[in-house]
């Protein structure tokens, strides 16, 4: 157990310091990320990415990979209920963050599941996690709103997307 929590620890640090690594460049409409392993061009549209992949990639390091995913959702979702046990402002953008950490985790659990996997997946995405990211997004939306609202900033009938950012 130990060995695999190191192991996840180092997966963590090592794609901290990738992204730290990680350079874009924006070049003629097209933005160049560069690091250590990351030749990949993405042109404005993305559709030239979809082509250009390989079909097939041996992932190193998967059990760090979905490890390390599933501590950070678990690190947000337990700042979800602390924060909101605390009746604390930043609980909206744990609850937010868990949500979409959550419709993540339902896109890779079905799209790496297996043919006797799929079944599972498909029930546990449509039944648990999307539901759940529904209820902490919708939630942390409200919040948002309630709090715009208290300091008379949102006009009764008024969208937030249209509430100004320094108003």
């Amino acid at each position: 157990m130990v060995w695999l929590c190191a192991r996840s620890v180092y997966a963590l640090l090592a794609l901290g310091l990738r992204l730290v690594m990680a350079r874009v460049f924006f070049l003629s409409g097209q933005a160049k990320i560069e690091g250590p392993g990351v030749p990949i061009r993405w042109p404005a549209g993305g559709v030239d990415l979809s082509v250009t992949l390989p079909e097939n990639y041996v992932a190193h390091n998967w059990p760090a990979t979905w490890v390390g995913f599933d501590i950070l959702l678990m690190v947000f979702m337990a700042a979800t209920a602390v924060l909101g046990y605390l009746r604390r402002q930043l609980l909206v953008l744990a609850a937010f963050t868990a949500g979409v950490l959550l419709i993540c985790d339902a896109w890779f659990d079905l799209l790496t599941a297996g043919p006797n996997d799929v079944r599972l997946s498909v029930i546990t995405a449509l039944g648990i996690e999307v539901p759940l990211a529904v209820l902490l997004i919708s939630g942390a939306l409200r919040l948002v709103r309630l709090t715009v609202m208290r300091f008379w900033l949102l006009k009764p009938g008024m969208r937030l997307w249209q509430l100004p950012l320094f108003p």
